[in-house]
């Protein structure tokens, strides 16, 4: 590692003596790198001839370019012999030259060559843990090596030494542990192999090693309640967000080690934890870290329970607008490994209505699926499946019911089920878009009869058989689940970016079983909750945002693939049964949106009928306050409080005489 150098300068003079200001001197020989220390010069022309002394460092000697060089050098070849299996001698002499007190200036970003990873993305500290080399762990610590940065298999050195039970070599009461963290951590380590022990001591270890919710990750520590913790290196962001402050390594373990769902949770929400997770595992580029983390969720965390849900884990914006979600997709496009992690999100119940920096998410995948960027076409169908899935029944209940739907006024037959089909303009640019021109709608035999019979009597150009409107050809309706943006092209008549609302209303007429006068009632009331229907003509933007024109759509034809897969329900005297059958998510328990719905069924109330909708959320509401329902209806309920059923029962029976 070391070698023998002359060092030739010229002094400068500051008092007078034997030394001219225009003479060279030279030292004896030095090892590099040199450690500070007073070193004899001599004369440049008689090297017997000693002049004069100086304290020599490698600050001194070398530029700070030179230095980041030298330190790149030395901090390879500890990682080198670390994983190899050190030569001790040689490795001490490494690491005691890398140490700060030989001189070594800023510029030469000791700490971040040594968190510099190997091909596992172990750092120099972690692969002195992994191979019990206890001794070189210190001057790693000392050369400002950091104990608690997750490796890619989401172990810090200081995790490592853990699930080892080598904690105490580690002498982490010199590096600022408070004493309740120090207990915590001796007592984890015997916790990893004891289930039950390690559930007791959730609520403790969450406390104390979550991030702190006065400041939030990134800021100033401003809690007088937990100690401080070892920072995270300061890795630069794609994104242009301050690297937190907060390492999630005994986070992480601990909830690697939780064996039930009511023990993670107790980590999960934990102030602000799993955002927390989730910014380090896009500062980090960690994606087995956020992979883990929708896994963890998933198994945990029920789609809905009140102040426990998933989507407040998964939705929460963490940028601005965007969730966790629309930064990972984003990733993708740079990183295929984090096409996985965006398909376990979706997987568990992400939202497919969530932004990437401002846009829609699933037009930035559509775009990049046309760039043939690697996976994202395979993403556009589970991304445009999450759309509507998990909408919130109580806020907007998505039942449709409805006998009088909207007929094709040719032959009157019901138009959702018959193709609902249009005469169309086409527009060529960039690209040649169809749109409609009048928004009349047939069945498609209708349609293509009319344009046959045009065709025949050979006209210069097509027209609407009921406005005379011109048109190109005859065309149905594109399907808004394949591709929910043409869908709008499709509408967007003016070619402006919007759709008339009038124009939408008669495309959700054809294409959902809607009775029209309460769809346009429904619109004028301001009890309804559809923010799009609050707008004059309907943007892009209120198109593909959360509550937006699509999700409404696709909530509603969720809604009926699910009543045609579910069948007829038990009627309400048998309420256990009644809800196993309304039990889509085998939660054992009904929220009361859930129920909400079930009793639209069973009253055949329309989501669009406002009033009614009103009267029977008092009515459930009455009945949750009067049995103490905190969380929500469960299968023990049913058993224990049979009369819930005969409540339920004259709530529908109040509706049905109103």
């Amino acid at each position: 590692m070391e070698s023998s150098v002359f060092i030739v300068l010229q002094p400068q003079i500051v008092t007078t003596g034997m030394v001219k200001s225009s003479a060279f001197v030279i030292s004896e020989p030095l090892d590099v790198p040199v450690v500070p220390k007073q070193v004899p010069l001599y004369s440049a022309k008689d090297p017997t001839k000693r002049v004069a002394r100086a304290v020599l460092s490698i600050g001194r000697l070398f530029s700070a370019e030179a230095q980041a060089l030298l330190a790149r050098s030395l901090a390879q070849r500890v990682v080198q012999l670390l994983r190899e299996g050190p030569q001790v001698p040689e490795l001490q002499n490494a690491l005691d030259a890398l140490k700060p007190s030989n001189g070594w200036s800023a510029a030469a970003g000791i700490p971040q060559v040594l968190s510099s990873v190997e091909t596992k993305g172990r750092t120099a500290i972690r692969l002195a843990v992994d191979g019990g080399h206890w001794e070189f762990v210190h001057p790693l610590i000392e050369a400002c090596c950091n104990l608690r940065c997750p490796s890619q298999d989401l172990r810090s050195p200081l995790t490592a030494a853990l699930e080892k039970g080598q904690v105490q070599a580690l002498e982490l009461e010199k590096l600022g542990f408070s004493q309740e963290q120090l207990q915590l951590v001796g007592e984890l380590s015997t916790a990893l192999k004891n289930a039950e022990q390690l559930e007791d001591m959730a609520p403790r270890l969450a406390f104390h090693f979550a991030p702190d919710s006065d400041r939030g990750p990134g800021s100033p520590s401003g809690s007088s309640e937990r100690s401080h913790m070892p920072p995270l290196p300061q890795e630069a962001s794609r994104m242009s967000v301050k690297a937190t402050d907060w390492s999630p390594d005994i986070f992480i373990l601990a909830l690697d080690y939780c064996r039930n769902g009511r023990s993670r949770r107790t980590f999960l929400f934990q102030a602000d934890a799993s955002a927390a997770i989730w910014r380090v595992s896009l500062q980090l580029n960690l994606p087995a870290l956020a992979r883990k983390m929708a896994i963890w969720i998933g198994l945990s965390v029920p789609a809905r329970s009140g102040d426990q849900s998933r989507s407040i884990l998964l939705d929460a914006p963490l940028y601005g607008d965007d969730s966790i979600l629309g930064r990972v997709v984003e990733r993708a496009a740079e990183d295929a490994e984090w096409l996985g992690v965006a398909r376990a999100l979706l997987s568990v119940g992400a939202s497919g209505t969530a932004t990437c920096h401002g846009r829609p998410l699933y037009l930035f995948a559509q775009e990049q699926a046309e760039k043939k960027t690697r996976g994202f076409n395979d993403l556009l169908a589970p991304l445009l499946a999450r759309i509507g899935q998990d909408v919130d029944q109580w806020r907007q209940p998505t039942v449709l019911v409805e006998e009088r739907t909207a007929e094709c006024p040719i032959c009157f037959e019901t138009l959702w089920t018959a193709t609902p089909t249009a005469f169309v303009k086409l527009v060529e640019g960039a690209e040649s878009i169809f749109h409609v021109n009048c928004a009349h709608f047939f069945c498609f035999d209708c349609a293509s009869q009319q344009y046959m019979k045009q065709q025949s009597q050979q006209v210069s150009e097509y027209f609407c058989p009921i406005c005379r409107a011109q048109a190109h050809e005859v065309m149905p309706m594109p399907d808004i689940a394949v591709n929910p943006r043409l869908w709008f092209q499709f509408l967007d008549v003016t070619r402006s970016g919007q759709v008339d609302q009038n124009t939408a209303v008669q495309a959700l007429e054809a294409m959902l079983p809607i009775d029209t006068e309460r769809l346009h009632s429904a619109l004028q009331n301001q009890g309804f909750a559809a923010p799009w229907a609050k707008q004059g003509n309907i943007s892009e933007l209120h198109f593909w945002m959360p509550g937006g024109l699509l999700e409404w759509v696709r909530a509603h034809q969720h809604d009926l693939d699910r009543a045609k897969d579910r069948g007829k329900a038990p009627k309400l005297d048998e309420l256990e049964e009644w809800l196993r059958h309304w039990d889509r998510e085998r939660r054992g328990e009904l929220d009361k949106g859930q129920v909400l719905r079930a009793l639209c069924e069973v009253t055949k109330t329309s989501s669009l009928e406002i009033e009614r909708i009103k009267k029977m959320k008092e009515g459930i509401s009455a009945v949750w306050k009067k049995n103490h329902l905190k969380g929500g209806l469960t299968r023990q309920l049913c058993r224990q409080k049979p009369q819930l059923g005969k409540e339920f029962q004259q709530v529908v029976d109040e509706v049905l005489k109103g």
